[in-house]
């Protein structure tokens, strides 16, 4: 699993210009990341409980362990889920503030640019300044390409979210009244091992 960036390397905004509720974003992949390492912390304790209570081969401690193994492939998807929409918010970030220093280096060159970002008019009669026109149509392909860069960030997160549905999700074989408790375990394949290295200033206050 890929290092987290911190949420201090996310661009401040005053607004958003790319479509994107940045920051809520990255709230959100704090909020699953710290309620994954509580379901962890959790499981974690209750195993040393069972394992000081109930023999190892006994009918509850093979069954516990059975639903701890699920708990932990549920913290695993909760992990994943939020590493797909942190990585959003990152990216998302990135495009804007890249926007951001196209707008300031435009606005230099005498183009006025909204707060919202949009780029102005491109004056096209004969009497217009060459130079600023020319900083108003740079701005203007700066900003088109910005937003379809960002709807393909977004179209990129959607996809890998889709993507770990369906490898979690029943096969449609399967009746509904058999689907049980181990459902995550049996077609997650291969659960990351989760480590608190990975999220150091989400689990930090866990």
């Amino acid at each position: 699993m890929r290092r987290r960036r911190s949420a201090s390397s996310l661009a401040t905004l005053v607004a958003d210009w790319v479509d994107g509720d940045i920051h809520g974003l990255q709230a959100l992949a704090n909020s699953l990341y710290h309620h994954a390492f509580q379901v962890t912390d959790v499981m974690a304790a209750l195993d040393r409980q069972v394992t000081q209570l109930a023999p190892a081969r006994s009918q509850f401690a093979s069954s516990w362990r059975r639903d701890s193994a699920t708990a932990e492939a549920l913290a695993a998807v909760i992990v994943q889920t939020a590493a797909v929409i942190e990585g959003l918010a990152a990216e998302l970030a990135a495009i804007e503030k890249a926007l951001k220093e196209e707008a300031y280096v435009a606005s230099r060159y005498g183009v006025r640019i909204g707060t919202d970002g949009q780029p102005p008019p491109v004056p096209s009669g004969p009497d217009a300044d060459v130079s600023e026109r020319h900083w108003m149509l740079a701005y203007k392909l700066a900003h088109e390409r910005a937003i379809e860069d960002a709807q393909e960030a977004r179209r990129q997160a959607a996809r890998r979210l889709t993507h770990l549905y369906e490898q979690i999700k029943p096969p449609r074989s399967l009746p509904t009244s058999s689907v049980g408790p181990e459902i995550l375990t049996s077609f997650l394949p291969d659960p990351p091992a989760l480590s608190r290295d990975v999220c150091p200033s989400v689990v930090k206050d866990v």
